[in-house]
């Protein structure tokens, strides 16, 4: 049988029921009342009460369910509908791209036919020329050379030359032929401008027809894409009409919940009244059932005292009572609450020792007693998740609008602890403000996210947790999830999209810087490819690259270094490279990693120290070994204050690694 079933079962009768407590007064009686369930009589009301409320917190969950998931598709809907954007915005780019291409060929086009007839209008002097040269000059020339060779045969055979007429007439044979064939040179030469000519005029012909094609491709891709644009578009109108009628349908929805909520409150407070009324009158009847008992109880002891000072009466015959029965209401009378205090009901109800809680209470320890840290045991209860003690400590009294030595409330401890029911139940008391300040100014969502409960986050952010708050170090959510390094934790946070990605917080810092720090590599990845600038420093001059290697994760390590956008060699404000950080922690396969890609472990910081002083001043033996094995570095180079790595090492205790330079030194 369940707790909540004992607690309900009816109790037996008999006279160890009644609670005489002349001395507590009527708020102690109705609490004994309550203990040990005199009152029967609203027991029914508050089996059906407690079912309502059950029902009502039923109803509530599966409302925020409806609500996360309805928020987690809305996400995943813009996501898509930005997705669609991006594609068309990318169309239209495209479009344009093509539209001014197929201007520039247009022109190109022309330019080639004004080119075209250009060259036909050369080709034409050259084609007049070869004519002219051909039907004219060559022909003359030849009838010419024709008619001197007559003229020197009929010489040669019948007349002697008296004149010297022979001799001309050979030369200006001669001429006759050179000019042949220089003309004949010339035509030859023309022939061939004119077919270089017409070549060009064909490959130009082609490239117009190649560039008329290519503006009937683009045409046709244009086309498709206005037609791909219009159906992108039509998308986008389905889907943010969808969403406004899922959101119009879960509106209703919410509206139907909260009246129905509103109605079993009501119901609920109309119980409480009754059961309260109930219980009121019930009281005042025990009260005065007690007091009478009381009377009868001093009358016996009256009688008893005159019995025993009257020699002739029997004090066991006492009249109408019995030795045993005057044992017993003498000892009812005189019993006392076994002794307990409030560390017993701390640890009871820290542990979730819900019966042990109960039998504490029953003996009157105060349920808003403090413990560590100023705690009060409902506080503890909701930190380490015990609904059902939180519950029973809240129906005996529990104040939980109080808050321990550094200002956390009730609501704080349990987001802290990270247990979904637990902090449902909190919020359903209406006691506590959900943007509460407490520790470091951190409102109860920030502690969530610190811890990395993603589930106690979306319950916060849906109850209207505000997620812009900062804390007093100027870190917001965003930081404190990445400390947190739960990735579901982050990756919801961002999806919220209300914080800047690159905000500084604590020491000038942003998420990412926290997330390498931490060595969270997964949400390190996560944030670089959701636009965190890794290019930024913090407020000592510290980049990305050197708080991973303060953390010392290699993989975390590496990913920063994959990126490639970082001196492997930058410098702090301090002078300290990424490969001094991860030898002053001790990280000896970052350093590893570190001098493999690069890293210069020849220099020194601000201080004359270098990276043996830096690892031997906190005695990382194996990061020294490395170190030495390399033999950049001298052993006996001194800093800035005249100390060497080994005297840095005896003067910090660590006289292994001082052993180890002196035995490097005899080698």
């Amino acid at each position: 049988m369940s707790e909540q079933d004992d607690d309900n079962t009816p109790p037996e009768s008999g006279a160890r029921n009644i609670h005489v407590a002349p001395k507590m007064g009527q708020n102690a009686c109705a609490k004994e009342v309550f203990n040990v369930g005199v009152v029967y009589g609203g027991v029914k009301q508050t089996v059906n009460q407690q079912g309502d409320d059950e029902r009502l917190r039923d109803d509530l969950r599966k409302l925020r369910s409806k609500l996360t998931v309805w928020e987690r598709e809305k996400c995943d809907k813009q996501a898509v509908v930005q997705d669609l954007k991006s594609k068309t915005n990318n169309l239209e780019k495209e479009v344009q791209q093509l539209k001014q291409q197929a201007c520039a060929k247009a022109v190109d086009i022309q330019n080639m036919e004004k080119k075209i007839g250009k060259l036909m209008e050369d080709v034409k002097p050259h084609t007049d020329e070869i004519e002219n040269l051909e039907n004219n000059i060559i022909p003359d020339l030849k009838k010419q050379i024709r008619t001197v060779e007559i003229r020197l045969v009929l010489l040669r055979e019948t007349v002697e030359d008296t004149t010297n007429a022979i001799p001309d007439l050979e030369k200006r044979m001669e001429g006759l032929k050179m000019d042949l064939e220089k003309y004949g040179g010339e035509i030859k030469s023309e022939r061939e401008s004119v077919a270089e000519l017409c070549i060009l005029i064909e490959h130009l012909k082609k490239d117009i027809l190649d560039q008329k094609k290519e503006q009937e491709t683009m045409a046709a891709r244009v086309q498709k894409i206005e037609t791909d644009e219009l159906h992108i578009k039509a998308e986008m109108a389905k889907q943010t009409s969808d969403e406004r009628r899922e959101r119009e349908e879960l509106q209703r929805q919410t509206q139907k919940q909260h009246e129905e909520m509103t109605e079993m409150k009501a119901k609920l407070e109309q119980q409480l009244n009754d059961e309260r009324e109930a219980a009121e009158g019930k009281i005042q009847e025990l009260n005065k059932r007690d007091a009478m008992q009381v009377k009868r109880i001093q009358d016996l002891m009256e009688q008893t005292q005159q019995a025993s000072s009257d020699p002739s009466k029997n004090p066991g015959q006492i009249e109408g009572v019995s030795p045993i029965q005057l044992t017993q209401q003498e000892t009812d009378l005189h019993a006392t609450s076994s002794p307990a205090d409030c560390g017993d009901l701390y640890d009871a109800s820290e542990a979730g020792h819900l019966e042990e809680v109960k039998r504490l209470l029953s003996l009157g320890v105060d349920v808003n007693c403090k413990g560590l840290r100023g705690r009060t045991p409902v506080m503890v209860a909701a930190y380490s998740g015990h609904r059902d003690v939180v519950e029973l400590l809240v129906s005996q009294g529990a104040d939980v609008s109080l808050v321990d030595e550094v200002d956390n409330d009730i609501l704080h401890l349990a987001c802290v602890g990270g247990d979904l029911e637990t902090v449902e139940f909190v919020l359903s008391l209406n006691l506590v403000d959900i943007n509460s300040r407490g520790e470091r100014s951190r409102t109860p969502v920030m502690r969530a996210a610190l811890g990395g409960h993603r589930d106690v986050v979306e319950l916060l952010v849906s109850e209207g947790a505000n997620v812009s708050l900062v804390d007093e170090d100027g870190d917001n959510i965003v930081h404190l999830a990445c400390v947190g390094g739960d990735l579901e934790t982050v990756k919801f946070v961002l999806v919220l999209n209300v914080v800047d990605i690159n905000r500084r917080g604590l020491g000038s810092r942003t998420p990412v810087m926290w997330a390498a720090v931490w060595g969270h590599r997964d949400v390190v990845e996560l944030l670089v490819s959701e636009g965190a600038n890794v290019s930024l420093v913090d407020e000592d001059g510290d980049n990305i690259l050197h708080l991973a290697c303060v953390g010392g994760d290699l993989e975390t390590v590496e990913f920063v270094l994959s990126l490639n956008l970082l001196d492997i060699n930058s410098r702090e404000e301090r002078s300290k490279t990424p490969v001094m950080w991860a030898a002053l922690g001790g990280h000896r396969d970052v350093v590893e990693l570190l001098v493999s890609e690069g890293a210069n472990v020849s220099l020194v910081d601000e201080d004359g120290d270098n990276i043996l002083h830096l690892a031997s001043s906190e005695g990382h033996m194996e990061t020294v070994k490395f170190v030495l094995s390399l033999n950049v570095v001298d052993i006996d180079a001194r800093d800035n204050s005249g100390q060497t790595a080994a005297d840095l090492a005896r003067r910090g205790g660590r006289h292994l690694v001082a052993d180890l330079f002196v035995s490097s030194s005899a080698q």
